[in-house]
């Protein structure tokens, strides 16, 4: 029987990043947010605006022991027939996972492989051609049976009202639906197909937790090792992602005009950033120390990432 608790935890599952994750949708509080955080491979994502988790049971069970003292937890978009994942496992046979009707291969197969080399030939990302890729076979599926040709603005209506909104999917999936949609039919249908007909969901507005620069300092002072102080610190001053960051070579590092240069970055754009004295200052004394062969920050093995 469901608690009586006005705070509620919606769980559900997308693919990020080419990984099946569990995603967190609640309405902002910080006791949920503060018992998320203690969770092992919990992060938030800023591109789908929620907390998320790789997709185990184990992580599974360990977010549902740490939620349900707080709040009420559906996890009925994730979960067959409500089963409860924390109850005792019991050894039965394993029936295949329900998902949208398959419909015949002649339907989705080649539309979907024409899509996939349209956004190679065009440079799309290997996570949005996948991404792309697999909501728009999500949506044929469930037009089991129907032509692609055939397809109506009232069948994305509907595939919007009866898949993605009963099942409480997230927002952001809801977008990359929109969006793998309109591309698909817009470029390989070449047909006047409305995909704005899935109304995009208004974006929550939340406020980042920024932390001071007092706060940074102490941080970045405590560590004792020369290299992890390098890398926080040049992810803090010059806003480096942390695939950025991993493929730096030495050499992109100009000192005598204080820049940095950034290769191949979102979007596959190169970038320059200004650096510091005090950066570069830090730099040069990682390097004596470290001297790295490839990249500026290798791993255990030189010459490696």
């Amino acid at each position: 029987m469901e608690k009586v608790n006005q705070k509620r935890v919606v769980i559900h599952k997308v693919t990020h990043r080419g990984e099946a994750v569990l995603c967190l949708g609640f309405e902002r509080d910080l006791s949920i947010e503060a018992e998320i955080k203690k969770l092992a491979n919990c992060r938030w994502s800023q591109t789908m605006r929620c907390w998320y988790i790789p997709d185990s049971p184990t992580n599974f069970r360990a977010m549902l022991a740490s939620l349900r003292p707080l709040t009420y937890v559906d996890f009925s978009a994730v979960v067959k027939n409500n089963e409860d994942p924390a109850l005792p496992v019991t050894k039965e046979k394993k029936e295949p996972q329900r998902q949208a009707p398959v419909p015949p291969a002649g339907n989705t197969h080649v539309p979907i492989k024409k899509f996939e080399q349209w956004m190679k030939s065009k440079r799309y990302s290997s996570n949005t051609i996948k991404t792309y890729s697999d909501a728009l076979k999500t949506f044929l599926r469930y037009h089991a049976g129907k032509a692609v040709a055939e397809i109506t603005q009232e069948d994305l209506i509907r595939f919007n009202n009866d898949y993605i909104l009963k099942n409480n999917y997230s927002a952001s999936y809801q977008n990359q639906v929109v969006n793998a949609l309109k591309l698909f039919f817009g470029v390989i249908e070449n047909r006047s197909l409305d995909p704005e007909l899935i109304h995009r969901p208004k974006r929550g507005k939340v406020l980042p937790n920024v932390l001071s620069k007092e706060e940074v300092k102490r941080i970045v002072e405590s560590l004792q090792n020369v290299k992890h102080r390098a890398m926080l610190s040049l992810i803090y001053a010059c806003g480096l992602r942390s695939g950025e960051l991993i493929t730096l070579k030495p050499e992109h590092i100009d000192s005598k005009r204080m820049l940095l240069i950034v290769k191949r970055a979102k979007g596959n754009k190169d970038r320059i950033v200004p650096l510091s004295a005090k950066i570069i200052e830090l730099l040069r004394h990682y390097y004596k120390a470290c001297r790295p062969k490839i990249y500026l920050f290798e791993g255990q093995k030189a010459g490696v990432q």
